[in-house]
């Protein structure tokens, strides 16, 4: 994801997801979300969700009397498991990401709808779409039997990435050495580098402070994978945070930073926002000190 019009500014997007676990056939949930009357009929928005490749649908709804449309384009199919669906002339995002929606169906149901923005003038957007989602998969769930308040969730993830100067190896050690990372990634850092090894991270603002605790459950050179276990957003639920690092040429490393399980509920916009902002801030810093590292390096 390559931002033309901006090459030093992060890039990035945010996506939710809503996991209904419901206990019924793949077919009977084929057959609803296929029959057009019928799905909106029970969801209350008009939805033509086309099933051949190359077809084309829509969604429409209203929220707070806005109303909404996006436009859909069936790219992947497979009868019963799966749905990929390509969202057109939309303003989930600008030109970093690419909005889709994707369905899939086992023994759960699962719709997944990516690309938003992750600047404030996506808000609203995002907010709007997450809301849509809940009441779609709540009506859903209670016509497949299920109850929404049992089986029924919602969470968001939030990607971040920047082209660093430097090699893999010298962002791997920007994160892993506590020295280092308080100069970019959190005002604290504590970590023990190994698989299993215990990190934690504290920011410090004019509000207040935040921290998260987690264990490394991946230790590898390309990707760091940390759980964290009391997810102060949702303590039914794990968080996770992801460093991904990969070479783009010889002088250049790609650092992608993502955070899952912020839950969406009426309490959730701040921590979206908050972990959005906290991504962004890091990227644009570990790009500075990456090109002082260089700089230093070459005299």
């Amino acid at each position: 994801m390559k931002n033309k019009d901006n090459p030093t500014k992060p890039e990035g997007y945010r996506s939710a997801t809503a996991v209904s676990s419901i206990s019924v056939l793949p077919w009977e949930v084929w057959s609803l979300l296929t029959d057009p009357s019928k799905l909106s009929a029970i969801t209350g928005s008009l939805v033509n969700i086309p099933v051949d490749m190359g077809a084309e649908g829509f969604i429409r709804f209203k929220n707070n009397d806005t109303q909404t449309e996006w436009k859909i384009k069936t790219e992947t199919v497979k009868e019963n498991e799966f749905l990929d669906l390509k969202v057109e002339k939309t303003d989930w995002s600008n030109v970093e990401a690419d909005p889709r929606i994707e369905i899939e169906i086992s023994d759960k149901l699962i719709i997944t709808l990516s690309g938003f923005g992750l600047t404030s003038m996506h808000d609203a957007t995002f907010f709007n779409a997450c809301n849509w989602l809940w009441v779609f998969m709540h009506r859903i769930t209670e016509n497949l039997g299920g109850d929404p308040e049992k089986c029924l969730e919602l969470h968001t993830e939030i990607v971040c990435s920047k082209e660093i100067e430097g090699s893999p190896e010298v962002i791997r050690d920007l994160i892993l050495t506590p020295e280092k990372a308080v100069t970019w990634l959190a005002e604290e850092v504590s970590i023990e580098t190994r698989e299993g090894g215990k990190f934690r991270l504290r920011w410090e603002r004019n509000w207040g402070e935040f921290a998260l605790r987690g264990t490394l459950t991946r230790f590898g050179a390309d990707e760091l994978f940390i759980n964290i276990k009391e997810n102060p957003f949702d303590n039914k639920k794990n968080m996770t945070i992801r460093f991904g690092i990969i070479q783009t040429n010889e002088a250049n490393t790609e650092l992608e930073i993502s955070v899952t399980g912020i839950p969406f509920d009426a309490n959730s916009t701040f921590a979206i926002l908050l972990v959005s902002d906290l991504l962004l801030q890091a990227l644009l810093s570990i790009s500075i000190v990456g090109a002082e590292i260089k700089k230093n390096t070459e005299h």
